[in-house]
């Protein structure tokens, strides 16, 4: 069992790390001008809550991992070119009340399932707000605004994702790229 509350991570390569971990629960806590903010592999039972991840390489990576959770968080102006959150081989995440704003990627989403975000708002990313590929299924996008973004909103490539309720306006290349 891991337990982070109110901290501050600056200028790391990696802000956290954790490998083959269970039961991570991080709350109130900043994870500023590192490589990669948080970085988990093959770790489960996962809970970030008021998270801010900002002017990060990447602000998250979860790698091989499962059953996360982010709530009320903030992934803000990420590297261009990148930065964002990233899912790969994962599956059983939540991501609810949280925002992704101005870095290049919103949410990149790879052989993953089973993801849902809720009452989101994701705007003004650089490259895509959801990339979304190579098997990813069972994805939900529900309620979040999905604007003002510089290319792509969400792009689909051999994978499947449903959106209901979401408002989607001002992406300028297109809103959803099935």
């Amino acid at each position: 069992t891991t337990k982070i509350d109110n901290c501050i991570f600056h200028t790391n390569g990696n802000g956290l790390q954790a490998e083959k971990s269970s039961t991570i629960t991080i709350k109130n806590s900043e994870f500023c001008h590192s490589g990669i903010g948080i970085n988990l592999h093959k770790s489960h039972d996962i809970l970030l809550e008021n998270v801010y991840t900002h002017e990060n390489g990447i602000a998250s990576l979860m790698n091989e991992s499962s059953d996360i959770t982010i709530i009320h968080s903030a992934s803000c102006d990420n590297n261009d070119n990148g930065g964002g959150i990233y899912f790969y081989n994962s599956h059983d995440i939540t991501v609810n009340n949280s925002n992704a704003i101005h870095s290049g990627a919103g949410f990149k989403i790879v052989n993953s399932t089973s993801i849902n975000f809720h009452r989101c708002n994701l705007e003004n990313n650089t490259h895509f707000t959801f990339w979304i590929e190579n098997n990813s299924f069972n994805i939900t996008i529900n309620q979040c605004n999905i604007v003002n973004n510089l290319r792509h909103g969400i792009h689909i490539t051999d994978s499947s994702c449903s959106v209901i309720n979401s408002n989607l306006y001002n992406n300028l290349i297109d809103s959803v790229f099935p």
